[in-house]
């Protein structure tokens, strides 16, 4: 099976998890999905910022990961949940550090303490905040955040705009593709298909307006169509500067035809504070 039916496939299969967890999922199953996947993304991180790193540590980075997940999925309903993952990370970071100087070279083992907060972040954090699309309302006294089924339709339209966009770019990338974007990083991305990612999300998100979202007003969707795009595409180069700054091609294996987690959610991340800050504040 070549490389590009294994990935239609596996992204097929995905798509259709995601979409029927959260149309039909209570919140706690987003919330506890998304902490699941974050420990998985920590895993990786671990593995590429550390081949030598013992599996005990990068279990400790993974739990780091889905705690700051967990937590932020709790901010309506726990306000201080974020606060508390936030003061446990810096030391826990540092006493995984400490342990792994009794093995390593103490510089290693300090950057490897240093790379285990900063995962805690990327991965935890970032993939959090999307289940704060749907909050846990129905404990929330008063209700915080976006209603429930609302929240819903804000989550579809995060997936559908950063696919749209991480599509299109692929297509104008191909077609038109000429002027690398940041060659160093990612030297198979370029300029055309950068505007072409966004051009993809502000269709991809009017589109939504006429299907789901009605009350999202015409010059809304240019409004949160263009910075979600540029987001994602934003979070596909850091998590390539990541992986070339470790040597690696692949963050992982788990998806066939896509590679690791962080590979396929690395513009989802980025782009997921964006649909929640706009949902809050419009």
């Amino acid at each position: 099976m070549s490389n590009l039916a294994k990935r239609l496939i596996s992204g097929s299969l995905l798509v259709a998890v995601v979409t029927i967890l959260v149309l039909r999922g209570p919140a706690w199953s987003i919330a506890l999905s998304l902490a699941l996947v974050a420990f998985l993304a920590g895993l990786e991180l671990a593995a590429i910022s550390g081949p030598g790193r013992p599996l005990w540590s990068r279990i400790a980075v993974a739990l780091l990961a889905a705690l700051s997940s967990a937590a932020v999925s709790l901010a309506f309903v726990v306000p201080a949940a974020p606060l508390a993952a936030l003061l446990a990370i810096a030391p826990v970071s540092l006493l995984l550090g400490l342990a792994l100087s009794a093995r390593a070279e103490t510089s290693v083992a300090t950057s490897r303490a240093a790379f285990a907060a900063f995962g805690a972040t990327y991965c935890g954090a970032l993939l959090g905040s999307i289940s704060l699309l749907h909050p846990m309302t129905s404990v929330a006294l008063p209700p915080a955040g976006p209603a429930a089924e609302t929240g819903r339709t804000w989550i579809l339209l995060l997936v559908l705009g950063i696919v749209a966009s991480d599509t299109f770019a692929y297509a104008f990338g191909r077609l038109l593709g000429k002027r690398k974007l940041a060659p160093r990083v990612s030297p198979g991305k370029t300029w055309a298909g950068a505007f072409g990612g966004v051009a993809g999300t502000v269709a991809a998100v009017a589109a939504f307006k006429l299907v789901a979202l009605p009350d999202l007003l015409w010059w809304e969707i240019v409004a949160l169509g263009v910075p979600l795009s540029v987001c994602g595409q934003l979070g596909d180069l850091a998590e390539s500067l990541v992986k070339r700054g470790f040597g690696v091609k692949d963050s992982g294996r788990l998806i066939p035809g896509h590679g690791g987690v962080l590979d396929r959610l690395d513009a989802l991340m980025f782009g997921a504070p964006i649909v929640l800050l706009y949902s809050l504040v419009r």
